[in-house]
């Protein structure tokens, strides 16, 4: 019907289907608001107890797996080889330059080893591809910083007393040492240093003598090593920017800038019996300040032994001589010198190789004859961590079983790598005879890095002097040698 009567569904869609709308405006609007509510819940600063709950309780319970690893008899680093020429090279330095080692021996850098602050990559073993956790404010991670360096006087001549100040600071355990190396304008000469503390707190102080006849110019810091009481360490190159003006200057008309130069080798015998004593004569020449020392290595025909030795004696003009001693159970053969360094009395230096200058060690080999010929490295056979957790002031007792096939081990030595690499503890172990192991004991300091500490790499060297370095990237036994610092 058209004009004035209702339509049955309009009828029908009247007030039963506004309530229908209703309900469904309401039910949208309640989601709505849910979203809302969840979205600002997520992306809120949430309060203290909710953040820090679960990373207490990851930290507390977390037990680090070790990734996949090969076996151990695959993985140990022969010396001689290239991956034991890398561990020498970081662990000495390039000696191309004729320049640098390190004052401390024991902070010396093998291959694998976290850096701090210097530029290489850091690792947290503590949270390995995950986010870095909270530790408590007892817990040093980080090492000291370099506040200022000054010279005093400014500008010396040879033969007289210079100090240098550096300035440090450190956020928590204190400054435990600072040590360095200066370089002389031509890079040439090395002179390292280390620091006293100073009456100043914070300043540390060292007096070095200016070599007589020192190059004449700029000296430089050419590194510094700053530590704290608990093994954190800062390094610093002439490279860094925070060494930048660290110079003080040297006068004088006769100065030395030239390295010596070496002319020949001669060896006496040139065939030898394991335990018999050999000897060095270097011929060598200076153009002013005189030949100091000539240091020199021998490596073994397999690689895996070095014997090291010094010229010093000075009986006729242009030559030092020295002497060393060969290994009962050396390896026979040919042992070729690898390398020699000729240092002169102004501390210039220059380092000439069997491979680069071949001419001038044509005749320097030993021809070694021994009934035991040892030519391989000990075996680490495992590694014992003492316990899994140790408090402040307690010690952990790190022991390594290994053998060797005949001379006998004559050294086992290590290093402890923190939670984020910047602090490592070198140990030596001593033999105990009852359980045939060598053992080592760390005492744990206050303010040690709190969380996973582990084994760097065991080195070991027996009687005849082959030495095999084991890392913890490549090897099991090693990657196995971790333990957690609690803290207090």
């Amino acid at each position: 019907m058209i004009g004035g009567g209702k339509n049955k569904n309009e009828k029908q869609s009247g007030p039963s289907g506004r309530k229908f709308l209703l309900d469904g405006l309401l039910i949208l609007a309640v989601v709505a608001t849910a979203i809302v509510a969840y979205h600002r819940f997520h992306h809120q600063e949430k309060p203290e107890s909710l953040r820090r709950a679960p990373q207490t309780a990851i930290q507390k319970n977390r037990v680090p797996g070790p990734p996949a690893v090969q076996s151990p008899e695959s993985t140990q680093v022969p010396a001689g080889s290239a991956e034991h020429l890398r561990f020498l090279e970081m662990e000495f330095g390039s000696d191309k330059s004729g320049s640098r080692s390190e004052p401390e021996p024991s902070d010396r850098e093998p291959a694998g080893t976290a850096k701090s602050e210097d530029g290489a990559p850091t690792t947290d073993q503590n949270s390995p591809g995950e986010m870095r956790l909270e530790r408590p404010e007892y817990s040093d991670a980080e090492p000291p910083s370099l506040i200022s360096i000054r010279f005093d006087p400014q500008k010396a001549s040879p033969g007289t007393d210079v100090s240098i100040h550096v300035s440090v600071r450190d956020n928590l355990s204190g400054v435990y040492s600072v040590a360095g190396t200066l370089k002389s304008p031509s890079g040439g000469a090395i002179l390292p240093f280390g620091c006293q503390p100073s009456e100043t707190e914070g300043v540390f102080v060292a007096v070095f003598r200016v070599p007589d006849q020192a190059e004449a110019g700029l000296w430089a810091l050419d590194s510094l090593r700053v530590t704290d009481n608990v093994h954190n360490t800062s390094r610093f190159t002439d490279k860094d920017g925070e060494l930048a003006g660290a110079t003080f200057q040297v006068v004088g008309s006769d100065s030395d800038s030239l390295p010596p130069q070496v002319l020949a080798i001669y060896i006496e015998p040139a065939e030898a019996y394991g335990g018999e004593k050999v000897r060095i004569g270097v011929h060598v020449k200076d153009d002013k300040s005189g030949v100091a020392r000539v240091y020199g290595v021998f490596m073994s025909p397999s690689g895996n032994a070095r014997l090291s030795f010094v010229c010093a004696e000075k009986t006729e003009p242009g030559m030092v001589y020295g002497e060393t001693t060969l290994p009962k159970d050396a390896e026979s053969g040919d042992w070729v010198l690898g390398y020699l360094r000729a240092e002169d009395e102004a501390k210039n230096a220059k380092t000439f190789s069997h491979t680069e200058d071949a001419a001038i060690f044509d005749n320097a080999v030993i021809r070694v004859f021994a009934a035991g010929s040892d030519a391989q490295p000990p075996t680490i056979n495992d590694i014992t961590v003492s316990a899994s957790t140790v408090p402040y002031g307690e010690k952990v007792d790190i022991l390594v079983s290994a053998s060797d096939d005949l001379s006998g081990i004559s050294g086992v030595t290590g290093r402890l790598q923190s939670p984020s690499g910047k602090a490592v503890i070198p140990f030596f172990c001593v033999h105990d005879p009852n359980n045939d192991v060598y053992r080592a004991e760390i005492t744990i300091k206050t303010n040690t890095e709190v969380g996973i500490w582990r084994v760097e790499y065991i080195q070991m060297t027996d009687e005849a002097h082959n030495q095999v370095t084991y890392p913890y990237q490549t090897n099991s036994f090693v990657q196995g040698a971790t333990f957690e610092v609690t803290g207090e």
